[in-house]
């Protein structure tokens, strides 16, 4: 296997722990379970690509695999992908940021809050986060890509 291999199987092993771990990330008792299995597939797919683990039906194994991975991403990340929900949270963070100013200056406080800068500034962040996750996502569709190739 390649060297970046490991490194984003690092990145896979070290994603799962910070879900796993994370506050609040976890709200139903079968989550751990998905994003454990979540990567299992993420990982088994790369081994199947360069043949660390051989396998008669490797293109079905590694296509379930690539399908519940993007169904688990798809469903346990919808609220994070969700334009709507992204842009309010921000608008939300900017808001609690104001109010915990003017709380500290008191009298002195300037109100700072810009609806249009904070809407750009969370469409930009949205655009980067969709486009993060395409980047991140390639090497896994790459690996898929190669356990199909007969």
């Amino acid at each position: 296997m390649p060297t970046w291999v490991y490194f984003y199987v690092l990145l896979i092993v070290l994603g799962t722990l910070f879900n796993l771990f994370e506050q609040n990330r976890l709200k139903a008792i079968y989550q751990p379970f998905g994003e454990v299995l979540n990567a299992s597939c993420c990982i088994l797919i790369f081994l199947l690509a360069y043949n660390v683990v051989e396998s008669e039906s490797k293109v079905v194994v590694s296509s379930l695999c690539f399908l519940f991975t993007f169904g688990w991403s798809g469903w346990a990340y919808q609220k994070s992908f969700s334009r709507k929900n992204f842009i309010d949270e921000i608008h939300k963070a900017e808001l609690e940021t104001e109010q915990e100013l003017k709380d500290k200056l008191g009298d002195d406080f300037e109100p700072q809050y810009d609806f249009d800068r904070v809407q750009l500034t969370a469409n930009l962040f949205y655009v980067g986060a969709i486009l993060l996750v395409i980047v991140i996502g390639s090497p896994l569709l790459y690996a898929y890509w190669l356990t199909i190739q007969v």
